[in-house]
């Protein structure tokens, strides 16, 4: 199998880069979307204590 490189040798080759490129963005994308919810979570939780 070939890496990537500007001019792919094999349709393979740019098939596995996609799916590697889609995996590693909605990898990121979910830990920023928890990350958000949990500081969300952790906003409400600390006003509900202090009143």
């Amino acid at each position: 199998m070939y890496t990537f490189i500007l001019q792919p040798r094999r349709k393979e080759a740019v098939l596995t880069f996609v799916k590697r490129t889609a995996v590693t963005i909605l990898t990121a994308m979910a830990f920023t979307l928890f990350g958000g919810m949990a500081t969300v979570l952790a906003r409400e939780s600390d006003s509900s204590v202090s009143t």
